[in-house]
C-alpha cells in the first residue's frame, strides 16, 4: 500500500511538473511592438520643422540578423515619410557616433536617412548621412539595451543629392525586439 502511494505522489509531481512547464511563459512568442515608437524633430532646407512621430508597428526596430549587435530601426508615417538609422555594433548603453560613408553593413559606422515623399507623388526627396559632404552627421545615445528592448535618442545633419541639408534633433527611440 505505500508503495502505490509512493508512485502515484511521484506520477502527481511529474504531472504537476510538466503542467508548470506547459504554462509557463513562452519565450519563443513574438514581443509586443505596440509601444514601439519612434519621434524627432525635422527640419527640412525653406520649410518649418515638423514633429516626425510613428508608433506601434509602423515601427520596426530589429539586430541585422538574429545575435547581431547592430539595428536597424525603420519607421514610416502615414505620409509615406520614412526615417531609417542603422546602429552599428551596441552592447551597452552609451553615445555611438553617425559617421558612415557608404551603405556597407557590418563596418561598426552609424547611418541615418529620411525619405520624404513630395506631395503624394511617390517621388521622394532623400535625406543621408551617407553622402561625404555631410560633416558632424550626429550620434546616438542608447539608454536600455538588453535581449527584448532597446531605447535611445538620436541628433543627425542629413544632405541630398543637392547638397541640401536636413537637421534631425530632438530624435527618440523605443522598440521592443
Amino acid at each position: 500500500m505505500a508503495m502505490v502511494f509512493k508512485q502515484t505522489a511521484i506520477y502527481a509531481l511529474l504531472l504537476l511538473n510538466c503542467f508548470l512547464i506547459a504554462c509557463g511563459k513562452d519565450d519563443n512568442k513574438p514581443s509586443d511592438k505596440s509601444s514601439n515608437k519612434v519621434s524627432a524633430t525635422i527640419q527640412l532646407p525653406n520649410t518649418a520643422p515638423f514633429t516626425f512621430t510613428v508608433s506601434g508597428e509602423a515601427v520596426k526596430i530589429n539586430p541585422t540578423y538574429p545575435g547581431a549587435s547592430e539595428y536597424h530601426i525603420n519607421a514610416q508615417d502615414s505620409a509615406n515619410r520614412t526615417l531609417f538609422m542603422h546602429i552599428p555594433i551596441v552592447t551597452a548603453p552609451g553615445t555611438y557616433p553617425i559617421t558612415a560613408s557608404s551603405v556597407v553593413v557590418g563596418n561598426g559606422e552609424g547611418s541615418l536617412s529620411y525619405n520624404n515623399d513630395l506631395n503624394g507623388t511617390g517621388l521622394s526627396n532623400s535625406f543621408t548621412t551617407i553622402y561625404p559632404s555631410a560633416t558632424a552627421k550626429g550620434s546616438v545615445t542608447i539608454t536600455v539595451i538588453n535581449t527584448k528592448r532597446i531605447e535611445g535618442t538620436f541628433t543627425a545633419r542629413a544632405k541630398n543629392s543637392l547638397g541640401e541639408e536636413a537637421v534631425i534633433t530632438n530624435g527618440s527611440f523605443i522598440g521592443n525586439l
